[in-house]
């Protein structure tokens, strides 16, 4: 297919058409309120509104909200903020206790859209055909885009190891999942991208040439879950031409995209950028540490990207945003009003409010400078957790007797281990079920890794990890504790 870049809404309906499910097709909403203002001009007097099913804000039990607002991760240093029925004005807690545009208040939507510009996360085609639309949590926004994109004639590529959640999203629609080849190392981090086009190259006479071509990607680029790796920019500038190439588009699911890290220095395990005198600046942060999207490469309107509150905020706001070209848009939209109506109202003012309320400065830079500064200061956090758990890891008994082996992370929560299994030993998965209950005898969690595999047999030689989660411990003594327990498990297991 040759590249097109969209200059008309209709140009967008022309080229995306085929990717939208007969479910989407068949799709209809009985809208049974007015949507225009009303033409009501009768001097000072006000339209009465009788028409909306709703209850006035006199019947909320809320009065106002009281907010302390951290100034750093892990600190007891607070900014008062206080949200009343009738301020901030901007967003009143009568307005967001109020049935409300299902699309999401405009005032944050408008910050998000600051923001982003800010970091350059937007696309390279019109700005008048692009828009962002607010969601319960990127599962929901995923969901709502696979139910609107995905049928039983829709082929989706996924990487092998993934979030596995969404897989059962797109099963259920009755599209078909292919997955792609991981490189679990940090050479060449991420999706195999020779696999990939050769895969692509040859669909008709590959081991899938049953299926329709793929219509989607699903990719997890920075930090991905549960590898920790992260696609260079060469990766991802190639991929998007394969995507071009062969008229797919790219799911960028990216809630781990700020929390990028640098590399680990074995001659210095604790050593940390983030601070240690050297105090990355917001600049520095946005250049030389945030990896350039999909979506800043998009120049056809085929990348749909998905971001969440849930790893820079708080996962119990059930809040996110997805970032689409407005043919997607409309479908996403009309989906959300007949389904979940509309992203959680309260949810919204306490992230605005407290994105508002840390500086004291009115103005829109200010503004996004004290959020980035929030953020950076979250990356600091899990840089230390980060280097914290792999210094243990690297100085455990276990793994200098070669029990096990690590994959670094370059962005995210997650941490694998392989683990160094004699193959005589039988099956991976039921020897990767012994060290599990030892480790639980031990008193420690982790993540079995062939649970999140697509595919185990396509997958079998990549199932003998754990993944690691840094970020949940209640500090660093704690993460230390953990890996020395995994460290027991595993010399009980090879003893």
């Amino acid at each position: 297919m040759t590249a097109q870049t969209p200059q008309t809404y209709d140009d967008l309906k022309e080229i995306y058409q085929s990717f939208i499910s007969r479910r989407d097709k068949d799709r209809h909403m009985n809208i049974f309120w007015e949507t225009n203002p009303s033409k009501f001009n009768n001097g000072n007097q006000s339209l009465i509104e009788l028409s909306g099913g709703m209850p006035n804000e006199s019947f909320f039990p809320i009065e106002s909200i009281n907010l302390n607002i951290l100034t750093e991760p892990v600190s007891n240093d607070t900014i008062p903020s206080i949200v009343t029925r009738e301020k901030p004005e901007i967003l009143s807690l009568s307005r967001t206790l109020q049935y409300a545009l299902s699309e999401g208040f405009p005032p944050l939507i408008e910050f998000i859209e600051k923001f982003i510009t800010k970091l350059n996360n937007i696309p390279l085609y019109d700005k008048n055909l692009w828009k962002i639309i607010l969601a319960g949590g990127s599962c929901d926004s995923l969901f709502k885009i696979f139910e609107t994109c995905t049928d039983e004639n829709s082929t989706v590529m996924v990487e092998e190891l993934t979030f596995v959640p969404v897989v059962s999203n797109i099963i259920n629609t009755g599209a078909k999942i292919i997955p792609l080849k991981l490189n679990l190392n940090n050479k060449d981090e991420g999706i195999d991208l020779n696999y990939m086009e050769s895969l692509l190259s040859n669909w008709e006479t590959g081991p899938y040439k049953h299926l329709e071509r793929p219509k989607f990607l699903y990719t997890i680029p920075t930090g991905q879950n549960p590898t920790g790796l992260t696609q260079s920019v060469e990766k991802r500038r190639k991929i998007y031409k394969l995507a071009q190439k062969f008229n797919f588009v790219i799911l960028e699911d990216d809630p781990y995209g700020y929390l990028k890290f640098p590399k680990y220095n074995h001659e210095n395990p604790l050593e940390n950028p983030y601070k240690d005198g050297k105090s990355i600046s917001s600049d520095e942060y946005i250049k030389n540490v945030l990896m350039k999207s999909y979506i800043s490469m998009d120049t056809d309107g085929r990348v749909i990207r998905f971001e969440t509150f849930s790893k820079i905020f708080a996962p119990g706001m059930r809040l996110s945003f997805v970032i689409m070209n407005n043919f997607f848009y409309d479908k996403f939209l009309k989906f959300q009003e007949i389904s979940t109506r509309q992203p959680s109202g309260i949810s919204q003012q306490i992230v605005y409010s407290t994105i508002h309320s840390m500086t004291s400065s009115k103005d829109d830079k200010d503004i996004i400078e004290s959020w980035l500064q929030w953020i950076m200061k979250l990356a600091c956090n899990y840089t230390e957790r980060r280097n914290v758990m792999l210094q243990a890891l690297y100085e455990s008994e276990s793994f200098k007797i070669d029990q096990f082996s690590i994959v670094e992370p370059s962005a995210g929560m997650f941490i694998i281990i392989k683990i160094n299994f004699d193959e005589s030993k039988g099956n991976i998965i039921e020897q990767m079920n012994k060290v599990f209950n030892l480790m639980d005898n031990n008193g420690v969690r982790a993540i079995l890794g062939y649970k999140m595999a697509v595919d185990q047999e396509f997958s079998k030689d990549h199932l003998n990890f754990f993944r690691l989660t840094y970020s949940y411990a209640d500090n660093n003594n704690q993460i230390k504790e953990a890996i020395n327990r995994i460290n027991k498990s595993l010399l009980e297991y090879f003893k």
